[in-house]
């Protein structure tokens, strides 16, 4: 496409301060193949994964996002997070004609909070969401349980977290002997998560492997990771990793850990997680937590098993399937749905090129 060609198409402006993010490229990617409009994107030198709002604060970002929409020449801008779709909202009120998106992955835990701090966030939440043009979540349960109250249905969209078409991987066989291997790959975001291998590692020890792979959140410590693996020697820390390597990573598995913690807050039960489309990409059986969002699209899908968070129902879960050449194991294996459903297929694109025509 020449320069010419990119400037006659309509300008998206795409907004995150998380950029290293695998979901900020997996957005990109799916949008590429759009001849609708052209993608422009904020650029940010830090990640919010990893830093406080009081540093994204003094850095000045805020105000310079504010500044960058008021001034764009693009007809939609697309915020992926709270926070900056609460500076993009104000922003919009100086551009009445510009077309604004929404993008929520999680409900922010602060914003779910009892005290004086989660009232005032969620009344500015209400004051602002109704700027936004369309809602974007990744699962249902967001819209029903918590956005219901705040954004007509018609503006809402749910586009679950699929892999990038970009980041294929070929599938191949689980291993045909034991140890079961299981592996983690993704952000660290709960100390009762990590707890949870250590309890079941212990108890399957000779039986089972775990291989985690990623880094932890803000408020996990790191020294947690190191001693739970020096406390178990069938748990192996293997450190950040690429998306492109998805493939890789599960090779060895026989078991995608895809646990969350839903006593941290109610966006941990609503959420669907990252981990159920690498089990199905990879066609690994996954194990997660019954009675939240993630376990009832496990069970619904047949995705693998969904068990309560607790190292005794845990052992017992995954014992039949120790063997993975006895039936139990080739039975789950066999019930997961086509890996090609695991990936995006311009459901961005298509959301975008909505608002466009409107």
């Amino acid at each position: 496409m020449t320069n010419e060609e990119r400037e006659r198409r309509e300008g998206v402006m795409f907004v995150t301060f998380a950029p290293r993010h695998f979901s900020a490229s997996r957005r990109k990617d799916d949008v590429l193949s759009s001849d609708r409009f052209h993608l422009e994107q904020f650029e940010v030198d830090g990640d919010k994964v990893t830093e406080s709002i009081q540093r994204r604060v003094l850095s000045g970002r805020y105000a310079r996002l504010f500044a960058a929409i008021v001034g764009t020449d693009c007809k939609v801008v697309w915020v992926w997070g709270h926070d900056v779709a609460f500076v993009a909202s104000i922003a919009a009120l100086f551009r009445p004609t510009l077309k604004l998106v929404w993008d929520i992955s999680d409900v922010n835990q602060h914003l779910l909070g009892r005290g004086l701090k989660g009232r005032v966030l969620r009344l500015v939440e209400r004051l602002l969401i109704g700027r936004a043009d369309r809602l974007l979540l990744t699962s249902h349960r967001f819209f029903q349980e918590y956005y219901a109250a705040l954004i007509p249905g018609s503006r809402v969209r749910v586009v679950e977290n699929r892999r990038s078409t970009r980041q294929r991987c070929d599938v191949v066989p689980p291993p045909a002997q034991g140890p079961l291997k299981v592996v983690f790959a993704g952000i660290f975001r709960s100390p009762e998560v990590l707890h949870s291998i250590g309890e079941t590692a212990a108890k399957l020890r000779g039986h089972i492997e775990f291989y985690l792979h990623g880094y932890p959140n803000r408020g996990v410590p790191e020294d947690l990771l190191v001693r739970i693996a020096k406390e178990h020697d069938n748990v192996h820390l293997c450190g950040p990793y690429d998306a492109a390597s998805i493939g890789a990573l599960y090779a060895p598995a026989h078991f995608v850990w895809g646990f969350v913690d839903p006593t941290e807050n109610d966006n941990e039960k609503w959420l669907l997680s990252n981990r159920l489309y690498d089990a199905i990409v990879t066609r690994r059986p996954v194990i997660t937590n019954a009675d939240t969002a993630s376990g009832d699209y496990v069970t619904a899908n047949r995705l693998g098993i969904a068990v309560p968070m607790e190292a005794d129902a845990i052992t017992s879960a995954l014992t039949p399937y120790l063997d993975p050449r006895a039936a139990p194991y080739q039975a789950l294996l066999a019930a997961m749905p086509d890996p090609q459903t695991g990936y995006m297929s311009g459901e961005y694109a298509r959301v975008l090129e909505e608002l466009l025509d409107e």
